[in-house]
């Protein structure tokens, strides 16, 4: 186990509330989560030697029913549940998480008329007018912006345009990371140039720092690879099936 390694496992152990050495033994943990919902999706991490599944309270006894069925040790996937819940889910898009381990970054060259600059308050208006370019689908995955929760932002420039932003947020205490690119700019390397300096940015932040992207998501899994971040695995995710509610005929 890595330095790494050990820092994920720490911080999965805080944010999940549970001391690191039990995310060390293999097997499944479920989480009751009061946030969620009997609709809210069924979450599995990969965390150290541990499937954790996030569950809404009213959903919890039936995720354990399924994992008691299995050995103590045995890793709980999203196949089993399917197989295993008395209600019926729909499988969400798994989502690929990777981390940037100093040892292994390879930052990525700055494409020819390109501009790398960390971005500002007063960059707000150039990076709204950058994500209104993108499809909406493009703008909830990258999750960017500048300000606010985004901790710090890199804007990509050419012609005096954004074409890129790069951001970075907390997401359970790791430092998350987030990258947009201008449909009109694909195939440059603008995006993974702005996210490339973002990393540099962060290699002395205290967090790990982690690259969420799904799976089907091919342009985000080449610029994870480029930049030599280190896959752990991938979240999985079950949606219940609610029949919607009949109404009763009134008269």
């Amino acid at each position: 186990m890595t330095a790494v390694d050990v820092r994920i496992r720490a911080t999965w152990a805080r944010a999940l509330g549970v001391e690191p050495e039990l995310l060390a033994m293999p097997g499944t943990l479920v989480v009751a989560d009061p946030r969620r919902t009997a609709r809210d999706v069924i979450q599995l991490w990969p965390v150290g030697q541990r499937t954790v599944v996030e569950v809404a309270p009213s959903r919890r006894a039936a995720v354990e029913a399924v994992a008691r069925r299995r050995p103590t040790e045995h890793r709980m996937s999203a196949d089993d549940l399917l197989l295993g819940l008395p209600f019926r889910v729909q499988p969400e898009d798994r989502a690929q998480l990777l981390v940037l381990d100093p040892e292994g970054f390879d930052p990525l060259p700055v494409p020819a008329g390109t501009q790398l600059r960390e971005l500002t308050e007063a960059d707000r208006g150039a990076v709204v007018a950058c994500l209104r370019r993108c499809p909406p689908t493009e703008q909830e995955e990258g999750d960017v912006g500048v300000g606010g929760e985004h901790q710090r932002s890199v804007g990509a420039v050419q012609d005096g345009r954004i074409v890129a932003v790069a951001s970075v947020v907390d997401w359970r205490g790791f430092a998350d990371l987030g990258v947009v690119a201008d449909p009109e700019a694909r195939g440059r390397g603008v995006g993974g140039a702005a996210i490339s300096r973002l990393c540099e940015l962060l290699l002395e932040d205290p967090r790990v720092v982690l690259y969420r992207h799904r799976e089907a998501n091919v342009p985000s899994a080449i610029i994870a690879a480029r930049l030599g971040l280190r896959p752990i695995g991938a979240g999985e995710g079950l949606r219940p099936v609610v029949a919607p509610r009949l109404r009763r005929a009134s008269g």
